[in-house]
């Protein structure tokens, strides 16, 4: 399936609601899923959230997905390890937080800086919650946002 850039852009602005109200932050070096649909019931996306191993609280590297039907609409990278380079020749520095946005053409090779709605990209909560809000999940408030060490995150 290929989409336009249209047809990404409307996937990734159009509102959705998460399946589950309780969300497990994956522990260094694991994975986590969370299924998500339009209002309607319609279209089914996947959330994906990886923590890297060996984490430190100098270094936090996370990486943030949405797929929508196996095609990846964005993803974000909290701590890119090298000098990324985009098609156009402009680079985004290493270590430096940012996004890539499906593009028709070059599918997500391009980075750009992150957008000022996210306000704490070494905060690993705070980041899973902005990237939600950029994605327009509409029930981030009734979200309970937890590590696999048991602690507990609410967003009040």
């Amino acid at each position: 399936m290929n989409l336009s850039n249209d047809e990404a852009q409307l996937l990734i602005n159009v509102c959705k609601k998460l399946k589950d109200k309780v969300i497990n932050i994956p522990s260094p070096g694991d994975t986590r899923k969370y299924q998500s649909t339009d209002l309607e019931e319609i279209r089914e996306f996947i959330y994906r959230m990886r923590q890297a191993k060996g984490n430190t609280s100098q270094r936090h590297k996370a990486t943030y997905n949405l797929f929508y039907n196996g095609i990846q609409l964005l993803r974000l990278d909290t701590d890119g390890n090298g000098l990324h380079t985009n098609v156009d020749g402009s680079t985004i520095p290493p270590h430096t937080p940012h996004i890539h946005i499906y593009d028709e053409i070059e599918l997500d090779h391009n980075a750009y800086l992150l957008p000022k709605n996210f306000t704490n990209p070494a905060d690993i909560f705070q980041t899973l919650l902005d990237f939600f809000s950029y994605s327009n999940i509409i029930d981030i408030e009734q979200l309970e946002i937890k590590e696999q060490k048991g602690l507990v995150f609410h967003d009040d």
